[in-house]
């Protein structure tokens, strides 16, 4: 099952109805449930969809027992429009020549496929191979004789690694009982040393956070030490990248040098501790909770706090998988607690996507993943050369790009009429009844312009802010964050 970014729902497997109507082993529900008539797959697969992924494109891949989709021969892996029709630009050529469990999309759009098999398109390739985008065999992912049994389930790295778990006992000949991890072009990666592995099949896996691994399955002993059918095993091939990220906030943006206003800092409405918790947000791999140190709000000039950001690492465009709240200087600088200190994240090497996000500005994110390593990495927000994902991320102000303003409720899309505007927090705030009311020194989404002065009309309001940021002139148009 895959949740689509428009509420839809995925669902594949066995099955041949759903609700009554005749839809083989594959469907797209409606977000209350119902079925969504438009997803035309015609008589689908004839056999069980055992796995899918969604691309960035809305493409979708499939993989499983099948033989068909939709009348064309396509065995077992298949990618289908979004549309749900068979998408005939991806080729495998004969295909698996036994049930495909598993697959996962690298970023470079490569396909991973897991299972049964022992032969791809005619090509001996033992439970697991590497498809180029296209659906042709890619020759250089070379697992040798690959794992001895099935593989069950896998999960792709941020560095292209892949573990894999199943009913196997060795990888190629090397002993490794039903855990194994493979190198990013297919090879057994001996550095992960499962010793005596599971003694029984393991069936799942998962990887946290922290990159930490949950398995799942039959076995009662995971390398000698009782586990019954669950375990988390530890990952200790870690690096701590330090980032240097620079962002600007159109809100307090003034331009000159620095190109930020400091006046919730001046006014001491910084809080100490950070504010994102409180809006909802569930920091991950065990950010939350950051107070500044002594000392860091007394700072002053090109170096002053103006507010708290949100620095996230994902590996994928919609997987966060660390996140830590940071401070953001008048310079445009990304800082830690002391108030000049980078920011740094400790996790497996490889590509991340990374994201800044704000209170009361639409987020931004880098266009494609950026690999970190034990070395610094650079990342600045305000230069137009900098790539970003999706389209308009963020507003070019003669030749500086700023985050988008005007998010009062922190939900991702800037309204300024209908349900859950932006409007509606200032007028609220400043009661409603007389839009000429102000709420001072106060630190609040509303305060747009993040003067310390909540304000819907006159000079220096922010009310105007929110239709700048739509466009201006057609008030139910909305701007929404390009992070997924």
């Amino acid at each position: 099952m895959v949740l689509l970014p428009d509420g839809k729902i995925l669902v594949v497997g066995y099955f041949s109805t759903t609700n009554g109507a005749l839809v083989n082993r594959i469907a797209r529900l409606l977000p209350d449930g119902s079925l969504d008539g438009s997803f035309a797959i015609g008589t689908g697969a004839d056999a069980s969809i055992e796995a899918l992924a969604l691309q960035p494109d809305g493409k979708i891949l499939i993989g499983g027992a099948f033989t068909t989709f939709n009348g064309t021969g396509r065995n077992r892996i298949a990618r289908l429009n979004a549309d749900g029709s068979l998408d005939v630009t991806f080729d495998p050529g004969t295909g698996a020549n036994d049930m495909v469990k598993e697959l996962a999309l690298q970023a470079d759009g490569k396909v991973i496929i897991a299972g049964l098999f022992t032969h791809v398109n005619g090509t001996s390739k033992d439970r697991v191979a590497r498809l180029n985008s296209t659906g042709t065999l890619e020759a250089g992912y070379n697992t040798g004789s690959g794992p001895s049994q099935d593989i069950l389930d896998i999960a792709l790295l941020p560095d292209d690694k892949l573990l894999i778990v199943g009913i196997f006992y060795q990888v190629g000949v090397v002993g490794s009982p039903r855990i194994a991890r493979l190198n990013a072009t297919g090879g057994y990666d001996a550095t992960f040393n499962v010793g005596s592995g599971a003694n029984e099949q393991v069936k799942c896996l998962a990887v946290q956070h922290d990159g930490g691994i949950i398995v799942g399955g039959w076995f009662t002993a995971v390398n000698g030490t009782g586990r019954n059918r669950i375990a988390r095993l530890r990952n200790d091939a870690t690096v701590t990248t330090t980032l240097f990220m620079s962002a600007i906030l159109n809100g307090p943006y003034a331009a000159g040098t620095p190109p930020m206003k400091d006046d919730l800092r001046a006014a001491s409405l910084v809080p100490a501790t950070e504010p994102f918790t409180a809006l909802g947000y569930q920091h991950r791999g065990g950010g939350g909770g950051e107070t500044v140190q002594a000392g860091a709000l007394n700072i002053t000039g090109q170096g002053a706090i103006v507010d708290w950001v949100i620095a996230e690492v994902r590996t994928t465009a919609n997987e966060v998988w660390m996140s830590k709240s940071a401070l953001l200087r008048r310079d445009g600088g990304v800082v830690g607690m002391s108030g000049t200190s980078s920011i740094s994240f400790t996790k497996p090497p490889g590509a991340y996507y990374i994201a800044i996000r704000h209170r009361n500005h639409l987020g931004v994110m880098t266009a494609a993943p950026i690999t970190l390593s034990s070395s610094p990495t650079s990342i600045n927000f305000t230069n137009p050369a900098t790539p970003t994902y999706g389209t308009n991320a963020h507003k070019n102000v003669n030749g500086t790009m700023t985050l988008w303003p005007g998010d009062t409720n922190f939900n991702g899309t800037v309204k300024y009429a209908g349900s859950a505007n932006d409007r509606d927090p200032i007028l609220t705030l400043i009661g409603g009844t007389t839009p000429t009311s102000t709420v001072s020194n106060i630190y609040n989404g509303a305060d747009l312009n993040m003067d310390g002065t909540v304000k819907y009309a006159g000079s220096a309001n922010d009310r105007d802010i929110i239709l700048q940021t739509i466009g201006g002139s057609v008030p139910t148009a909305t701007r929404v964050a390009q992070l997924p």
